[in-house]
């Protein structure tokens, strides 16, 4: 499990029980994309956060109470700051290859020249990608593209014909419905 910490001045963010994936979409990503980013209804600069990245244990509920969390994170796990930075640098954390991440987000911008495209047919484009591969990975896959298509500013994000603002970004694309609700639901448009 990773927990988190990033600090911009004199805020502070906290996220405990993170598996890679989520790791990933959440934090990295973002803070890889160059670009602002909102994070617990707060804008981010990656220019100006610093970030500590800990790897250890799943903490109880228990343990991250009454403000007791980061404590019990920096006395029982290890801080991977560094290493997880240089490995999201170098391909990302989960193992993809940035050849693997980049064919699919080229596919999605080729799909969005015919016209908008439900996120669930996002998923079915990584499936194609990646035989053989679980769908949880396929999913997660499509995920990550689309967090980094929207970060870069190439796609934008609509549901239901409403256009999404980007401090909604995260909570229309962590929404399993979001996936599942077809045409009628959470669709790409080309930015």
């Amino acid at each position: 499990m990773f927990h988190v910490e990033m600090k911009l001045g004199i805020r502070v963010a906290r996220a405990f029980n993170l598996s890679p994936h989520d790791l990933q979409v959440r934090f990295l990503a973002p803070l890889m994309s160059g670009q602002e980013f909102v994070y617990e209804g707060q804008e981010w600069s990656p220019r100006k956060t610093r970030i500590q990245i800990y790897e250890g244990r799943q903490l109880e509920p228990h343990e991250i109470g009454m403000g007791r969390g980061w404590q019990n994170v920096e006395r029982t796990c290890e801080d991977v700051t560094a290493a997880v930075l240089e490995r999201a640098r170098q391909g990302g954390i989960e193992g993809q290859t940035r050849t693997a991440d980049n064919a699919l987000k080229e596919r999605i911008i080729g799909r969005l020249s015919a016209g908008p495209l439900a996120l669930g047919d996002t998923v079915r484009m990584a499936g194609d990608l990646m035989e053989g591969r679980r769908v949880s990975e396929q999913l997660a896959a499509s995920e990550m593209a689309v967090w980094e298509l929207l970060h870069t500013g190439k796609v934008r994000l609509e549901a239901d014909g409403v256009e999404v603002v980007k401090d909604l970004w995260e909570a229309v694309v962590l929404s399993p419905s979001s996936w599942l609700d077809g045409d009628r639901g959470v669709r790409l448009l080309v930015a």
